[in-house]
């Protein structure tokens, strides 16, 4: 996962430095050693192989000099993109400057049991939001899917109704339930603890938590970060630098070895626009602890 958002329009940053040529970028990551700074020894990656991205990946970006949204999404690998096996999709985009960056990569190291589907390929968008999201509660799937259906907003499920996994019923959640278009960070801290609290309600005794979240309303120019969860489980991690000289960044692991990085444990981070000043756009950058 990547979030990437400029402090100013001005500061653009190759969308194929973020990607693919960052010393630990986003590319690197689904084939190269995990780079887990503040984990402790003994707390190791065992879930998964960090030498193959199985799945596909999906990018939302906006040019730092069009107000346009783009897209690439591809459901095949972006494995060794050093020796230029890039999906042929992304390519012509890397040398483009950004000021917006919304990745996801997806590695499924159960690919036979369940297969890769371009519809299925994150981050999702809907309407002004867009959502993507690891972790999640993969027991009782099916149980918990149809006991959230009633807090989730119907034209949603409508027009997200070929998306047949636990992220699509997480989005639904979230975004039914959050108002981000509030400028009160404390109405937005407890609409996502009353989230939460409603995952807890409907909970089977063996049910954990494990969730790491990003959302954003691009109208209303605000983000949230979730990483929330009950159980011992460690990856899959959520990083966040909010001193980096490119902007404001929050990633699955550093994407380089800049100094800043934040490991996040159970935190929401709310980035929202400030009031414009003469030719700057001021964001906040809040980092709250979720009991």
């Amino acid at each position: 996962m990547l979030f990437y958002l400029s402090r100013t329009p001005s500061e653009g940053v190759p969308l194929g430095y973020l990607m693919v040529t960052a010393s630990h970028a986003l590319a690197k990551q689904s084939y190269e050693e995990p780079y887990l700074p503040n984990l402790k020894p003994f707390e190791k990656m065992f879930h998964r192989n960090p030498k193959e991205n199985l799945d596909g990946f999906g990018i939302y970006f906006v040019e730092d000099d069009v107000d346009k949204l783009s897209c690439v999404k591809s459901k095949y690998p972006i494995i060794n993109v050093e020796t230029g096996r890039l999906h042929r999709s992304l390519v012509p985009h890397l040398a483009t400057s950004i000021k917006y960056n919304f990745s996801f990569l997806r590695n499924n190291n159960f690919k036979k049991r369940n297969p890769n589907y371009y519809r299925d390929v994150q981050p999702y968008r809907y309407g002004n939001l867009l959502f993507t999201h690891n972790g999640g509660f993969n027991t009782h799937y099916a149980e918990y899917t149809e006991r959230l259906r009633p807090y989730i907003d119907p034209d949603f499920l409508k027009k997200m109704q070929n998306i047949n996994v636990d992220s699509k019923w997480l989005f639904g959640l979230f975004s039914s339930q959050i108002d981000l278009s509030s400028q009160d960070n404390a109405l937005i801290e407890s609409q996502i603890k009353n989230v939460l609290n409603i995952l807890y309600d409907l909970k089977h005794t063996k049910f954990n938590i494990s969730l790491n979240i990003i959302l954003s309303d691009l109208d209303n120019d605000i983000h949230i970060a979730l990483r929330y969860r009950t159980c011992k489980q460690i990856p899959p991690t959520l990083y966040y630098n909010r001193t980096h000289p490119l902007g404001y960044l929050i990633a699955s692991e550093p994407i380089d070895y800049e100094p800043g990085w934040h490991l996040m444990k159970n935190h929401l981070i709310i980035i929202k626009k400030c009031k414009k000043k003469v030719n700057r756009t001021c964001y906040s950058f809040q980092s709250i602890k979720m009991e």
